[in-house]
């Protein structure tokens, strides 16, 4: 499988998150409250512009949410944080959802 920037950017910032000594003291509900700085990392990363384009809205959405999930998924189980899965789990959500707008957009045409 060959792997984006921005997967490799998601993946880093999952690291990041996933060695700092405060993890694993973090709640779900902390995990969940992460979303708007990590909405804010994928949108400068990528310069997009979603208050302009609505569909760029949906892609860092859904991006930043399966970054989120990961988190989630690690917090539940120490072992599926291996830097590979969280690679090939962030290039898959990037992936779908690129695939799943692009199909939405051609149903609108």
């Amino acid at each position: 499988m060959k792997y984006s920037s921005l997967a490799v950017h998601c993946t880093s910032l999952c690291c990041d998150i996933l060695q700092t000594e405060d993890f694993v003291f973090l709640t779900h509900d902390e995990i969940n409250w992460l979303y708007d700085e990590v909405y804010e990392l994928i949108q400068e990363r990528m310069e997009l512009w979603p208050d302009t384009y609505p569909k760029e809205h949906e892609f860092i959405k859904s991006v930043a949410l399966g970054i989120l999930k990961a988190l989630h998924i690690c917090k539940d189980n120490h072992k599926s944080g291996s830097p590979t899965w969280l690679l090939w789990a962030m290039q898959s959500r990037i992936s779908s959802t690129y695939k799943r707008l692009c199909y939405l957009n051609q149903r609108e045409l």
